[in-house]
């Protein structure tokens, strides 16, 4: 592609940008009341993709906003009921591999992934390298350096 071409693209995008006004995805802004759906669908115990039809919404964006409203899906605990308050005895979910994948390939620093998973940041490590999580392409070149100066 020639600078022309990139020049052309970008303009393109910019102007689809503003068109949106300001913003590159056209999903409404969540209501209370679907707030409302998601937190009763979650203690009913419906899965994320019956939530995200229900919704008329994608189980991406319904995970993101299950997350921002604190929303956890409990984790199977067989013969664990008796330390379940025990964040070492804890198994991980489904929805907590999802979350944790989704987090680690963003590039997200570990520390915010444990305080937003209430685990320890050694058990989202270990927990990722056994899901196969990788990191964004260029996450531990130039960038972790300026990340760790701060």
């Amino acid at each position: 592609m020639n600078i022309a071409d990139a020049h052309a693209q970008l303009k393109r995008a910019i102007q689809l940008y503003n068109d949106l006004g300001g913003c590159f995805h056209a999903a409404p802004p969540w209501t209370s009341a679907e707030e409302n759906t998601i937190r009763e669908a979650y203690a009913a115990g419906l899965s994320l993709p019956e939530i995200a039809r229900l919704l008329a919404r994608s189980q991406a964006a319904v995970k993101l906003r299950a997350h921002y409203l604190g929303l956890r899906r409990p984790a199977a605990r067989s013969g664990w009921e008796s330390r379940a308050d025990d964040a070492m005895s804890r198994l991980w979910s489904a929805f907590d591999d999802d979350t944790l994948r989704d987090l680690w390939t963003a590039g997200v620093q570990v520390d915010d992934i444990a305080t937003a998973l209430n685990r320890s940041a050694a058990a989202c490590r270990l927990r990722a390298s056994q899901i196969g999580a990788a990191r964004p392409e260029g996450f531990y070149g130039a960038a972790a350096h300026r990340r760790a100066a701060e």
